[in-house]
């Protein structure tokens, strides 16, 4: 590095991973309230759109403007079940901080949650993912699917 800055960052690193641990950084360890909130949200994705982004954001963006603002992206998020920071997730979408994101920003989501990915890795075959996938693009939804296995008014419990 031209500018000396080379051992500063290796002492930096050092700091938050000792003993030469060469494992990634995770969102979590650096973001505090931040990683919460936003592990809340994938939570909500997860539970209402089985962490379809592409589906999610078609229902968040749904005058079709290709970019939400804040009050378009807060009323989306609340929607979707979210009572967490609606300002503080959109605030770290906002890579450019422009006041809007697009649905590029938006599938950053992938990126900077582990959550999303442990949570199919345990699924050791994708079977889970598959269901899932198809649950959610081509029945439109838990709701839908549980109606179609005639269980959508059923209030008893499911043996098996």
């Amino acid at each position: 590095c031209q500018l000396g800055l080379a051992s500063h960052a290796r002492s930096i690193w050092s700091s938050l991973r000792p003993n030469n641990d060469p494992r990634p950084l995770e969102f979590s360890e650096l973001g505090g309230n931040e990683a919460h909130n936003l592990d809340t949200f994938i939570e909500v994705l997860w539970q209402s759109m089985g962490f379809d982004l592409e589906k999610t954001w078609e229902f968040m963006d749904s005058t079709r403007q290709y970019w939400l603002l804040l009050g378009d992206f807060t009323v989306g998020v609340r929607k979707l079940g979210f009572e967490g920071n609606a300002q503080l997730l959109f605030r770290g979408l906002d890579y450019q901080g422009i006041g809007r994101i697009t649905r590029s920003d938006f599938a950053y989501l992938r990126l900077v949650t582990q959550r999303s990915q442990r949570r199919l890795q345990d699924d050791k075959h994708g079977c889970l993912a598959d269901l899932v996938k198809f649950v959610q693009r081509k029945l439109g939804g838990v709701d839908k699917f549980l109606s179609t296995l005639g269980l959508a008014d059923r209030k008893n419990k499911i043996t098996v």
